[in-house]
């Protein structure tokens, strides 16, 4: 594979832009503006809230890698809107528009935590309330670097507004994205929230007391099997950061839980997910520390409003039994995978065709034939009235400068009854038989 010289400097240039970063990166973890890493949509959400290689007409993953911006994202337009717990409102909006190979994207997301009581010192509610708000501006744009390479830049101006503490930053993300040819292999960069805290919540003896970003550098990989209709992603984040979990620290796991059910329903229910956190704690952990794993859980329902005496936190052991059958599911999966093939059915129905192309042919179809059966029931309705008319005064024809209506009398007429003659006389119906090449072509039947 051949680089043309774009292609290197937007490497120089994202190594360029990464090489200053060091003071940041060593203070990434702590800081503010923590909602900048909450999913800005359900897919998001259901792929971890963390994914940069995939790229589709899903305009929203460009909350994560901009590079992700593609020419199939121009003029779409994707809400989206989540109710936590307390009142509290999660929501987006974003919108794309493509200019030849330049891909533009504007976007907005905020965190509304809802309405929160006054109270003093001794936890005594005072009466009044106040409101909390997270809002984040995201303008983008993307590049087709060649038919293979994508990258794209963010700027993200962004406010916080705690009763009467107000804070400003200036942020950045910075993406590169790589495919095949045929889709099957996707690579992505993420560099998010690179900027500063230009005003900050509150200001001490010697001026602001500034916080860092929630620094993240991210990499990931997509590949889509060639006979499944599958697709394993693989996002690392938090590369910049090497000291997680530091030898002789200890490591504390917190799977939080909503619902109408009872603690011990929830811990029967995700049972195999709690074994899986475990394991995945067992792995990146070092050996000498101290790992725990708790289920925090709400039970819903209880009560209209929230209350924190709902809230359950109980500790989770590990279970061995449990984990050697997920164990073993893996090493099934492992040994399947490479031997199963996908047919593709020849019958589906439309709503599972995937492709925006297909989708709007259809779409079109669907209203073209609807159209002509309108057309051709008020021509049928036409010709009856012209027949009754013409056979009641005695006229054979009518015509005009576009067209003539000729009545025809009702007539016996002889046809060949061709299936009986191959039933009686096969093989004479075979000698005359001749085959002609027929093209490929789609029939549509409206039902």
């Amino acid at each position: 594979m051949q680089y043309n010289k774009r292609h290197i400097y937007a490497l120089l240039l994202c190594l360029m832009i990464t090489l200053p970063l060091s003071a940041q990166i060593k203070g990434a973890g702590s800081g503010v503006f923590h909602f900048l890493n909450l999913p800005a949509s359900s897919r998001l959400n259901a792929l971890g809230g963390e994914n940069v290689s995939i790229s589709d007409d899903d305009i929203s993953m460009a909350f994560i890698n901009p590079a992700l911006l593609t020419a199939h994202t121009d003029k779409v337009l994707q809400l989206n809107y989540a109710y936590y717990l307390a009142g509290t409102m999660f929501g987006s909006a974003m919108y794309g528009h493509n200019y030849r190979d330049n891909y533009f994207g504007a976007a907005v997301h905020y965190l509304d935590y809802g309405k929160m009581s006054y109270a003093d010192e001794n936890g005594n509610l005072l009466g009044t309330t106040f409101t909390a708000k997270d809002i984040c501006v995201n303008l983008m744009y993307a590049r087709q670097l060649g038919p293979l390479f994508r990258v794209g830049a963010t700027l993200k101006p962004i406010f916080s507004v705690y009763e009467q503490y107000t804070s400003f930053a200036m942020g950045a993300d910075i993406g590169g994205h790589f495919q095949t040819a045929d889709s099957t292999f996707q690579m992505g960069l993420a560099l998010r929230n690179v900027g500063w805290q230009l005003k900050s919540f509150y200001e001490e003896d010697f001026g602001q007391h500034t916080e860092m970003l929630p620094l993240n550098l991210e990499l990931g990989l997509s590949y889509r099997l060639a006979h499944a209709p599958l697709r394993f992603s693989f996002t690392a984040h938090n590369l910049q950061r090497w000291d997680i979990a530091p030898v002789g620290e200890e490591v504390k796991w917190y799977e939080i839980k909503a619902s109408r059910k009872t603690t011990d329903e929830v811990l029967q229910t995700y049972a195999a997910q709690l074994q899986w956190h475990w394991m995945v704690l067992n792995k990146v952990s070092a050996a000498d520390v101290q790992k725990s794993l708790y289920l925090v859980h709400y039970q819903t329902g209880v009560t209209e409003e929230f209350d924190a005496s709902n809230i359950t936190i109980v500790q989770v052991s590990m279970d061995d039994i449990m984990q050697g059958q997920l164990y073993d599911g893996l090493i099934l999966l492992k040994e399947f995978l490479p031997t199963f093939k996908y047919v593709r059915p020849e019958e589906m129905s439309i709503r599972l065709v995937s492709d925006t192309d297909v989708q709007s042919l259809r779409e079109r179809a669907e209203e073209a034939i609807i159209q002509v059966k309108q057309l051709e029931q008020q021509i049928e309705e036409f010709k009856a009235a012209l027949k009754n008319y013409m056979t009641a005064n005695g006229i054979k024809k009518i015509y005009s400068d576009n067209y003539s209506v000729t009545l025809t009398a009702a007539t016996k007429v002889q046809t060949f009854d061709s299936k009986r003659f191959k039933s009686e006389q096969p093989e004479m119906y075979t000698q005359y038989l001749k085959e002609t090449e027929r093209a490929a072509a789609v029939m549509i039947k409206v039902k």
